[in-house]
């Protein structure tokens, strides 16, 4: 075999080493700023999340209304939460973030969230005839209870050891 073959055929191997070498790094940079927006719109959600945690299991009995049913200060943070892990649910089912680092975080709070707001958005599925509304949230819960907050913690923590 001619050797400008054998050395274009190496340069061409190469090359595409490089390229998806370059993509692999990419991806990993853009999960990395998508967890890192994830904090930061998570923290600012604090107070949101206190207020449902607080108010909604002992004064909102009208799940029925849906979002509607309940005031206007938490129907806003319950809507702004649900959102939240809704949108975080599309992160996790399509494998662009890192479940174990999601649910090592928020398992909890996802957990909790579901279970207080899943009654309002029953309700809003059957207002909007539409059983996918907030289904990512759904199965955002669902799949955290198959990896267990407490088993990730403790798994970082036996190779912390």
């Amino acid at each position: 075999m001619d050797a400008s073959i054998i050395m274009s055929v190496i340069a061409v191997l190469i090359s595409s080493a490089a390229i998806m070498i370059t993509s692999r790094n990419s991806k990993k940079s853009d999960s990395v700023m998508a967890v890192l927006n994830l904090f930061t719109e998570f923290r600012s959600a604090n107070n949101a999340r206190r207020l449902i945690g607080k108010k909604l299991a002992s004064e909102c009995s009208c799940t029925s209304l849906g979002w509607d049913g309940l005031p206007d200060d938490l129907k806003e943070s319950a809507k702004n939460v649900s959102h939240f892990f809704d949108h975080l649910g599309v992160l996790v089912a399509h494998n662009l973030v890192n479940k174990e680092a999601i649910f090592g975080w928020l398992g909890g709070s996802i957990e909790r969230n579901w279970i207080l707001l899943a009654p309002y958005i029953d309700a809003e599925r059957k207002i909007r005839e539409n059983d996918n509304y907030q289904k990512y949230f759904e199965i955002l819960y669902e799949t955290a209870l198959k990896h267990p907050q407490s088993e990730i913690v403790a798994k970082l923590m036996d190779n912390v050891k």
